[in-house]
């Protein structure tokens, strides 16, 4: 028999059980502990500054609701799309003329991104 739980249900379950089952005093220190793992980072790599969990979790938030505001500029404004639009010319024409060796990277990924754009579209134009 292969059970399957979904991941959300069970970390509620699993909370609500700890909680309803410990003392105040040993709630109170595992609340403790849960908000300081929240706001201690962990070990970083040499030379990197590493993140809170709460740190990491407002950056996602943050470039979620720029990528929203974005989508709607574009969406809503023809002139920002237009910007949008010639900028992206540019700048793809750049990375195609240039001769170095990092533009030749760009380009394999600027051509692997349209042709995976172009293979996932149904209207492709």
């Amino acid at each position: 028999m292969d059970l399957k739980f979904d991941q959300q249900l069970m970390s509620q379950i699993v909370s609500k059980a700890i909680l309803e089952g410990v003392s105040a005093e040993q709630r109170d220190t595992l609340l403790a502990a849960a908000v300081d793992a929240l706001i201690t980072p962990e070990r970083g790599s040499y030379g990197v500054k590493p993140k809170t969990p709460i740190q990491e979790a407002f950056e996602a938030a943050a470039k979620n609701a720029c990528h929203q505001v974005a989508a709607q500029m574009i969406a809503e404004d023809p002139q920002f799309m237009q910007t949008v639009r010639d900028l992206t010319r540019e700048a793809i024409d750049k990375a195609l003329s240039a001769d170095t060796w990092e533009a030749e990277e760009v380009r394999r990924k600027i051509l692997g991104a349209i042709a995976e754009s172009a293979a996932a579209s149904s209207n492709w134009q």
